[in-house]
């Protein structure tokens, strides 16, 4: 199955717009590279809130850049680290958006608005399977079906900064963000952790309210 974090970007993606949902797709991407590589049992966490470290465990590369580059950025900076220290080093939606276009799964192109105004339009391929994707996460959110392991990291990762909204119908949304919530609460304490860990960053720097999303 592609990496988590590939599958976020795609689903982050307004494909109305071909514009991300929002300025926490960054966020988004760095919750699932870390939450992948806690998955793979990398590294592991301890302790909670701004004090989570993290331990790498295994610096092996996976075999997909992204993943690869974010271990390197993770040993290279110790053992035993505050993991909230470390967010920013993750690889960026944008270095995923290069990685993408390069394998033939997103165009990235710029056209003019009235002639004149530059605008980015990111679109998915046929063959990025962003419909599938989308579909499985829709059916986590609506109780259609029990997600299995990786979606499940998916929708958790979603949390930290793209709305239900994006993915279910107006008047479910509610329910949506309930069973996210139920979700991210059964999951697990370490990836809880994490994903706590990423929205944390996350606030500080926008200036964001976590129950916002």
């Amino acid at each position: 199955m592609a990496p988590l974090a590939r599958q976020a970007l795609l689903a982050a993606i307004n494909p109305a717009t071909g514009r991300r949902w929002n300025s926490n797709a960054r966020y988004v991407v760095a919750a699932a590279v870390l939450l992948e590589l806690a998955h793979e049992g990398r590294f592991t966490v301890s302790g909670t809130g701004k004090a989570l470290r993290y331990t790498l465990r295994d610096s092996t590369p996976l075999g997909d850049p992204v993943l690869d580059e974010a271990l390197q950025s993770l040993e290279a900076a110790g053992f035993g680290k505050r993991l909230a220290r470390y967010v920013s080093v993750m690889p960026s939606d944008e270095r995923l958006i290069e990685q993408l276009v390069g394998q033939g799964l997103l165009v990235d192109e710029t056209h003019r608005v009235l002639g004149v105004l530059p605008r980015r339009r990111l679109l998915p391929t046929a063959t990025a399977g962003r419909e599938e994707v989308v579909a499985r996460i829709r059916s986590a959110l609506l109780g259609e079906a029990v997600p299995d392991e990786r979606t499940a990291l998916l929708v958790v990762a979603l949390h930290v900064g793209i709305p239900c909204s994006l993915f279910v119908p107006r008047g479910r949304v509610r329910e949506a963000d309930r069973r996210r919530d139920e979700l991210l609460e059964s999951i697990g304490d370490d990836v809880r952790a994490v994903v706590m860990a990423v929205r944390a960053v996350r606030d500080r720097r926008e200036g964001g309210d976590s129950s916002s999303v």
